[in-house]
């Protein structure tokens, strides 16, 4: 079964963004859930950044495919 990461990645200004970041403990089950997650988190990343008009900054996010590993018993 194919599950997804959210990677997130902050960026200032269109060019100075820092490493993606995710949480390989935070597993969605579709696809659909974590983009909406995405969002979520963008908004409350830019609610938290300072100065947003001299910085500019942006949030890109994307779900990776993360395939889970069958294991026999």
């Amino acid at each position: 079964m194919i599950k997804f990461i959210l990677v997130l990645q902050l960026c200032f200004s269109g060019a100075n963004c820092y490493p993606p970041m995710s949480n390989q403990d935070v597993v969605f089950d579709g696809w659909n859930a974590c983009a909406i997650s995405g969002y979520e988190q963008s908004i409350i990343i830019m609610n938290e950044v300072n100065e947003l008009e001299q910085n500019k900054p942006l949030v890109r996010f994307w779900c990776t495919e993360q395939y889970e590993k069958k294991t026999n018993i």
